[in-house]
């Protein structure tokens, strides 16, 4: 099974975003988290939509961690 993949690269912004994310993997579900905790089918976020990143401020931090899984595989975490 394929990866995730983040229409963001890692880094810092300073501005509001929204990650979207994709499987190559016909048939793959994403779960991820925003607390940068490693996710899985009963600790992460069902991804169902483009996920919005708000920051309160400057020193605002959030680290967005997801795998993809399929009947079959699990991905590694990006």
């Amino acid at each position: 099974i394929k990866e995730p993949i983040s229409n963001l690269k890692e880094g810092q912004y300073e501005e509001n975003k929204t990650i979207q994310l994709t499987s190559k993997t016909i048939g793959a579900t994403i779960y991820y988290t925003k607390d940068g905790s490693m996710p899985s089918k009963t600790t992460g976020i069902k991804y169902t939509e483009p996920i919005n990143l708000i920051g309160e401020g400057k020193n605002t931090s959030i680290t967005i961690k997801a795998i993809a899984l399929s009947l079959i595989h699990i991905s590694e975490p990006t």
